[in-house]
């Protein structure tokens, strides 16, 4: 027999990217009809590793209604199983699996109706693998309900037999999402069949990635060396000039991470003036990935700043709430606080107001890039005032003991200036390490805004705010 024009063109695929694959990893749900088993559900997936790295699911479920098994080939293996299901049998493990269109119960062999093509991970449809781009292949046949109705068992009996023995699934829904891999349960009315997937295991990390002041800092994930080594990106920018910036760049540092199967690399690269970006990361013919970019920290316009004088024209309610402070407007100075940081650039969580939330911590305020975030306490009065200080400090380790990738900053805000902050306080404050924000301070900050600085320079000005301890002439602290 003749291999479908459509599984030939997935195989002249894949054969674009040798040395990528070493494994393929098959799972196949079958249903007993007419003494022969019938798929319900096969998925094959392509896999960097070698078999013997592949992981097994234990206890797979087999009586005399359903079958599932797993079976792990050499992916020089590929034309073999293609083959198998276009000739509508496929041997896996001990048993012989049956993969036809036609309804069993008419004891007529039809062919699977294929098709083949590139799932983009970036694209805005819906996809059948949702982890990478993938090259993917598949056949289709009868409904589930259809291929059901013809076995021995219903559908209420083989979701009940699932459910038994050392490994059970919830049913078919379960089965299909956690042993297959399917995004989605299937439904009853949906065709049965085969898909193989080859994913193109490298992408581009979002939340990493980003452009500042003409430097592009690119970072890449991916499930092995060899598809960091196969992959490039391109650059498309606008900038002050009539005609866009392009740039290309090769990932300059591998490192295997500390998660077994997951490398990663990163680049930084010179952009010129590009303020908007879209970066297309590409391996062989292939563009897999696509993200976005904004430079959020070239000087100039400081857009939540510009968004709120539409509503308070020239920021006088935030400046007297923020400089022109009464004991009685707490909750009031609490706002403005949150809302000059989120202008600085961070990310403002507020618990201001919510007892069960906020104590010894008013905001939490969020560097964007880099895991670093401040613990804000807001006060009229002096830093301590009804045990603020140390409820801040207390907080603030709590987070740094829960969160230990991430650098937690505990910041004192107050109303006070500098001179009216009591010398013990500030004293207590400078042991702890807490930054004391003064009046003083609210006004340097105020300043920044229009300069849209980027959040790690505001925090660079912050830690500088941390008081320093007096000393005598020995050194020695007072």
């Amino acid at each position: 027999m003749t291999i479908p024009e459509e599984l030939a063109k997935f195989q002249e695929d894949i054969a674009e990217l040798p040395g990528l694959w070493r494994s393929i990893d098959l799972r196949v749900a079958a249903v007993r009809v007419n003494g022969g088993w019938h798929s319900i559900g096969a998925r094959a997936y392509l896999d960097p590793r070698s078999m013997r790295a592949v992981p097994q699911f234990p206890s797979l479920r087999s009586t005399n209604g359903i079958l599932v098994t797993q079976q792990v080939f050499d992916s020089e293996r590929l034309g073999d199983i293609l083959n198998g299901v276009a000739e509508g049998a496929l041997r896996v493990g001990d048993s012989d699996i049956q993969f036809s269109a036609g309804r069993p119960s008419h004891d007529v062999t039809e062919p699977y109706r294929f098709r083949s093509g590139f799932s983009d991970l970036a694209g805005p449809w819906a996809r059948d693998y949702v982890h990478w781009s993938a090259l993917y292949a598949a056949g289709h046949g009868p409904t589930i309900e259809d291929l059901i109705r013809t076995s021995s068992y219903s559908r209420e009996r083989i979701d009940a037999t699932l459910r038994l023995g050392d490994a059970p699934y919830d049913g078919i829904d379960d089965l299909e999402r956690y042993f297959l891999g399917k995004p989605q349960p299937s439904g009853t009315n949906t065709m049965v069949g085969f898909e193989i997937f080859a994913p193109i295991q490298v992408r581009i990390d979002r939340d990493r990635t980003r452009l500042e002041m003409g430097k592009l800092h690119v970072f890449l994930s991916a499930a092995s060396r060899e598809f960091l080594e196969r992959c490039s990106l391109g650059f498309f920018g606008l900038g002050r000039g009539e005609l866009p910036n392009h740039a290309s760049f090769t990932p300059n540092l591998t490192s295997e991470s500390q998660d077994p199967g997951r490398w990663g690399a990163e680049l930084t690269g010179d952009v010129g003036d590009s303020s908007f970006g879209k970066l297309m990361l590409r391996v062989g013919p292939w563009c897999v990935d696509r993200v976005t970019v904004h430079d959020l920290h070239r000087p100039g316009r400081n857009q939540r700043q510009l968004a709120y004088q539409v509503l308070d024209r020239g920021q006088e309610i935030l400046t007297t709430s923020l400089l022109k402070v009464t004991p009685d407007r707490s909750e009031q100075f609490e706002r403005a606080v949150a809302r000059l940081f989120f202008f600085l650039g961070y990310q403002v969580d507020s618990y201001a107001g919510d007892k069960r939330l906020g104590e010894g911590v008013d905001l939490l305020a969020h560097e964007p890039f880099r895991p670093i975030v401040l613990a804000i306490e807001c006060t009229t009065g002096p830093p301590d005032s009804g045990g603020k200080l140390g409820r801040l400090v207390t907080r603030a380790r709590t987070l740094a003991a829960e969160l230990a990738d991430v650098e937690v900053l505990p910041t004192l805000v107050t109303s006070l200036p500098n001179a009216g902050v009591p010398p013990a306080e500030r004293d207590a404050v400078a042991t702890n390490g807490v930054v004391l924000v003064t009046h003083d301070g609210i006004e340097e900050l105020l300043g920044t805004l229009d300069q849209s600085n980027p959040p790690q320079v505001i925090t660079s000005l912050l830690r500088a705010m941390i008081p320093a301890r007096e000393v005598d002439w020995r050194g020695r602290t007072l």
